[in-house]
């Protein structure tokens, strides 16, 4: 039988869109394809300046954006979507392979809005769990109380 293995099953029968902000061009296409092949829309940035820009242009319902990229940030991106759209999902991921410290940007991702932070490398189905709560929350009970929602670590 020839079945296409796919990462998760599909997940987004609503068709949310996702904006991928990553300055490493393989990771943003991996991710990407991954969320492509569980139902989402996906808008890609390769860094914070631009996305915040295609944030702007194309309103997508949830973002995913790297914390350490050279000039604009992942921080500067979270306060950026923060004060423009509060109740905004954000995702903040960052590297901590032999760079224990970087656990501090995770946190300052939280304190600066994010409503969620994953550690790189992440297995997807903890994407999975925290897409499909994000997304959830922000659709169910509506963008008021998507970033009350208590963050996720």
């Amino acid at each position: 039988m020839d079945a296409k293995i796919q990462p998760w099953p599909v997940v987004n029968q609503t068709r949310h869109t996702i904006l991928v902000i990553e300055d490493n061009t393989h990771f943003r296409a991996f991710l990407s394809q991954l969320l492509i092949a569980a139902g989402f829309d996906v808008l890609q940035s390769p860094d914070g300046n631009d996305g915040l820009r295609r944030f702007h242009s194309d309103n997508p319902d949830l973002i995913i954006t790297n914390v350490v990229m050279a000039g604009t940030d992942g921080l500067d991106v979270i306060k950026g979507v923060k004060q423009a759209a509060p109740d905004k999902p954000v995702i903040a991921m960052s590297n901590l392979k032999d760079q224990p410290h970087k656990q501090n940007f995770l946190s300052l991702a939280l304190m600066h809005g994010a409503n969620a932070v994953l550690a790189k490398p992440f297995n997807i189905d903890e994407l999975h769990q925290t897409l499909d709560r994000l997304l959830d929350i922000h659709s169910e009970q509506g963008q008021s109380t998507a970033s009350s929602a208590e963050p996720i670590l």
